[in-house]
Parts: C-alpha cells; sequence; structure tokens
C-alpha cells in the first residue's frame, strides 16, 4: 500500500504524510519540524494504543534520512497490519460460503 492508498481512506493523514515526504530540509530538519517518532496513537473502540512501528519506536526520531520507511511502515500498519484480524475472519468466512471448484 502506499500514501496513495490511504488518502482514499484517511484523506487528512494521507496529505500530511505525503507532506513529511515532500519536507525540504531547507525549511528545518524533519525531526524539529514534524517531531515524530516511529511510535504511532491508534484508536480503537475509544481507547488510546500506542504502536511501536519498529522495535522501542517511541526513542526513534524520524528524520530526513527515515521518513520514507516511517511512511512505508504507518501506511503497511493502517492498511495491513490493523485489520489482519477482522480481514481473516472475513477470509475464513468467505472461502466457508463460496470456497471450492465455483473460485
Amino acid at each position: 500500500p502506499t500514501v496513495s492508498d490511504l488518502k482514499t481512506y484517511q484523506p487528512r493523514l494521507g496529505k500530511s504524510l505525503q507532506q513529511l515526504l515532500d519536507w525540504d530540509p531547507v525549511n528545518g530538519s524533519v525531526e524539529e519540524v514534524f517531531c515524530y517518532t516511529f511510535q504511532i496513537i491508534d484508536m480503537q473502540y475509544g481507547e488510546t494504543n500506542f504502536v511501536d512501528l519498529i522495535t522501542n519506536g517511541g526513542d526513534v526520531a524520524v528524520t530526513d534520512a527515515n521518513k520514507g520507511k516511517f511512511v512505508e511502515l504507518y501506511v503497511d500498519y493502517l492498511l495491513n497490519k490493523s485489520i489482519s484480524r477482522q480481514f481473516g475472519a472475513f477470509n475464513r468466512g468467505f472461502h466457508r460460503v463460496c470456497g471450492g471448484p465455483a473460485l
């Protein structure tokens, strides 16, 4: 998945991540301007969860050098990992109903 994919699901976040990718260090360092780490906040059912995109992500600053990796991991989390349990249940049910020679 890409930032473009995310823009259809969460336009504001997609635009924000695109701005991060397009950021010119002449305007200030990514680290100082955006203040991101490799830890994100995921709200689910009214609960706030902190998710490390890499080991000890809360301690790793997003910089100009690693901003692409941050965006890649963030988008992958939102569009794949965060819904894997729900998609797995859907997939099993779909194949139970529609599986076999029909597919």
